[in-house]
């Protein structure tokens, strides 16, 4: 009996020992909420290249108020100005986009739009859409709301995530582009940063 105690005990114990160590990643990091916002854009109606003297494509710049409206950006500089990303900076193990949120202040559109946010596609190197939502006539969407991804789009950031260095450039846009298209587009992204604890 003392044998066959001893067998059991014998093949027992490592078992426990391994299963024990199977979560040590779990006890040596933790995750941790990080908040980034980009540029805010002022969306207004773009005339079609032609319709008049004035009339001019789209340029990225984030001061402009065109249709779409553009800027450029690399993660890393972004997350280097966040104070929440200061204190763990030095232990972060990965980092992906949880979500990407909007809110739409000084709305005088008086139709529908879709509200769409497009990056740069890390292959084809042309502005693909990432998420979009839609717009009701007149209204604000006052507090950070989900931004739904489309297609590719959340692998997209999280290219741009895992290349922090890497500058790319990312437009809003409304659609239709009707005349009375004027507002306020603000886009968050809430990114998942596991963390090495100290």
């Amino acid at each position: 009996m003392k044998k066959l105690l001893f067998l059991l005990v014998a093949v027992l114990v490592p078992s426990l020992f391994i299963a024990g160590c199977s979560g040590t990643d779990d006890l040596v990091t933790t995750k941790q909420d990080v908040d980034v916002e980009l540029d805010s854009f002022q969306i207004t109606y773009n005339p079609p290249a032609g319709s008049s003297e004035l009339g001019k494509a789209a340029i990225a710049a984030a001061t402009t108020g065109d249709n779409p409206s553009c800027g450029s950006v690399n993660l890393g500089d972004l997350l280097a100005d966040n104070p929440d990303w200061e204190d763990i900076a030095d232990r972060i193990k990965e980092v992906e986009i949880d979500n990407v949120r909007y809110k739409v202040t000084n709305n005088l559109t008086n139709v529908a739009i879709t509200g769409k946010l497009s990056l740069t596609d890390p292959v084809t190197s042309v502005l693909t859409t990432v998420g979009e939502v839609s717009i009701p006539a007149n209204t604000d969407v006052p507090d950070w709301t989900d931004l739904p991804f489309v297609g590719n789009g959340k692998n997209t950031v999280n290219h741009y995530l895992s290349n922090r260095d890497v500058t790319f450039e990312y437009c809003t846009e409304g659609s239709p582009n009707d005349e009375s298209l004027s507002l306020t587009l603000g886009i968050e992204l809430g990114l998942d940063v596991v963390v090495k604890i100290l």
